[in-house]
């Protein structure tokens, strides 16, 4: 009777043990399911924490608060703070390039100085072409030094308080410009709701940019080809690449929502050695494309 009975106590001890050891298993596969998942997609979704809009959302391939050079991507803030510090030039006033400008590096637009633009040409070129030229020159003609302090204040006024630039072009600097996911989030947020012009611009593929006395004549392409994929083109409202050696290459997309309703979705790619794939890695997996011959992710 004894043993019968410590029979059924080892039994049910057994059995305790099993059951405990498997509930163990299923919270580390649960949790590693969703390590592995945001290590996959790097989702980080933000509801009403900027702008106090809820269903504003971000995807991006490092954490939603970690700061990291941004390189090219400055110039969506440099184009901001035009309209937001100089809406009445926008129609009426020229930029001259001058040789500081001429001179700035890893340009293929080719700016000469005394040529005068347009400011909305001008403009163009930055967002479509990401010159560098172009940018220098944007904050040269209104002044320098209190244009790159104007674009610290935007930003910070826009809630960008991980955020710091010193120069309008991204060019790697002593100190160069660094942004959060989160502080990129809610910059394209901001231009998207305020100024759509400046994202318009950025969808472009080619562009003929004149001077003003149409003296100097060339075709600017855009930077992103993933405005030309046939999956994710369609979806893309603007965007903005870089690449420098600080910043490696960097990348930002605004992209309709998947279910076709809601807010438009920020996607951001920064401290990469290839954009592009890295963008439609986290682009597809969004949108569940399945493209042939690669699939996606469940």
């Amino acid at each position: 009777m004894q043993t019968h009975i410590s029979h059924k106590l080892s039994v049910t001890l057994i059995v305790g043990v099993c059951v405990i050891l498997l509930g163990i298993l299923f919270l580390i596969i649960k949790y590693s399911d969703k390590t592995e998942n945001k290590d996959l997609y790097s989702l980080a979704s933000v509801e009403g924490s900027f702008l106090n809009i809820p269903e504003r959302y971000f995807v991006s391939n490092v954490g939603a608060n970690e700061q990291r050079p941004v390189a090219s991507v400055t110039k969506l803030l440099t184009a901001l703070v035009v309209y937001e510090k100089h809406q009445t030039s926008l129609a009426s006033e020229t930029v001259t390039i001058d040789y500081t400008s001429e001179a700035q590096p890893g340009d293929i637009i080719q700016l000469h100085t005394g040529d005068t633009y347009k400011m909305k040409d001008i403009i163009k070129a930055m967002l479509i072409g990401s010159s560098n030229d172009a940018a220098y020159a944007v904050a040269s003609h209104f002044g320098y030094v209190n244009f790159v302090s104007d674009m610290n204040l935007v930003a910070h006024t826009i809630g960008m308080k991980d955020s710091f630039f010193s120069n309008p072009t991204g060019l790697d600097n002593v100190r160069p410009n660094s942004s959060t996911p989160h502080d990129l989030a809610m910059l394209v947020d901001y231009i998207y709701e305020q100024y759509p012009e400046i994202l318009s611009f950025t969808r472009t593929l080619e562009y003929v940019l004149a001077d003003v006395q149409y003296k100097q004549i060339q075709t600017i392409y855009n930077t992103d080809i993933l405005l030309q994929d046939v999956y994710l083109g369609p979806k893309i409202i603007g965007s903005k690449t870089g690449s420098t050696g600080e910043a490696r290459q960097t990348l930002v997309i605004l992209a309709t929502n998947r279910d076709g309703k809601g807010k438009p979705v920020v996607f951001i790619v920064l401290g990469s050695e290839d954009r592009f794939t890295a963008m439609k890695t986290l682009m597809d997996n969004y949108y569940r494309i399945k493209r042939p011959g690669i699939g996606v992710a469940p």
